[in-house]
């Protein structure tokens, strides 16, 4: 798995962006109607938990997290 991050100084603060990308093998056609939703779960729970622990820590440093941490939050778990 690698992981890139980029942070960009804005009004206000910094928006912070990761982006993960995993390669992995075929999923076998009898397996992934049940495989294929729980591989995708996992992924998204786990970037969840790596940006509500960035989240945590920042705001304990900085005292408030950023709104533009929840906009792109939003994108993993929908509105």
């Amino acid at each position: 798995m690698n992981s890139y991050w980029r942070y960009r100084r804005v009004d206000g603060g910094v928006v912070v962006e990761v982006e993960s990308l995993t390669l992995s093998r075929r999923v076998p056609s009898l397996a992934r109607p049940l495989a294929a939703p729980l591989i995708d779960r996992v992924a998204r729970e786990s970037m969840l938990r790596t940006l509500d622990t960035m989240r945590a820590r920042l705001t304990r440093v900085r005292g408030s997290a950023s709104l533009h941490f929840e906009a792109g939050r939003q994108l993993l778990t929908g509105p």
